[in-house]
């Protein structure tokens, strides 16, 4: 991811091990949280989920060993973090597009099923498009903020997805009546 990253001019320092446990913590977030679709998209669409699911679950493997076996590179031979090769970095690229096509995956089948709703499943497509528009998208455009802009889109898609699942369902023109209260 960070050869990645570099590429498109995003970072240009090395690679540290917080910068990595960040990243490595974000990926692993998103893919658990993509099997969350998976019991609500996998009677509707079976085979986008299943898709979904095992691309999620060699995702949420490729990083941690990729990076397990730096760290543990590093701290063994005395390597700077950053300068550490393992021979697995091809691992990230599966990472990353592995989190690109899961997304794309359940949020196909989110909105083939209807299932939280479309919003939800037009949400899940919006990091797969965006991270797509700036892997490929760089390369055609100099202004230097077009990836922060990209990035920018990315969190609050994110945001707005995490919102939409925690107030998805919840009536605002009515409220339940508690036990304690005087009504």
């Amino acid at each position: 991811m960070y050869n990645l990253l570099k590429v498109m001019n995003v970072v240009v320092e090395p690679p540290t091990i917080v910068n990595d446990a960040l990243i490595l913590g974000g990926f692993l977030a998103a893919f658990l949280g993509l099997f969350g679709f998976y019991f609500q998209v996998a009677d509707d669409s079976p085979r986008l989920a299943r898709g979904g699911a095992v691309i999620a679950a060699i995702g949420a493997i490729a990083l941690p060993v990729d990076r397990g076996v730096a760290l543990f590179t590093s701290l063994t031979e005395g390597t700077p973090f950053g300068e550490v090769t393992t021979g697995l970095e091809p691992l990230y690229m599966v990472t990353f597009f592995g989190a690109v096509i899961a997304f794309l995956l359940f949020g196909t089948a989110s909105l083939r099923a209807h299932t939280p709703s479309r919003t939800v499943g037009l949400l899940l497509v919006v990091p797969p498009v965006m991270l797509l528009t700036s892997l490929f998208g760089g390369a055609f455009v100099s202004w230097s903020g077009f990836v922060l802009v990209v990035w920018a889109v990315i969190a609050v898609g994110w945001l707005a997805l995490g919102h939409r699942l925690r107030t998805e369902g919840i009536a605002t023109d009515s409220a339940a009546a508690t036990a304690d209260s005087p009504a």
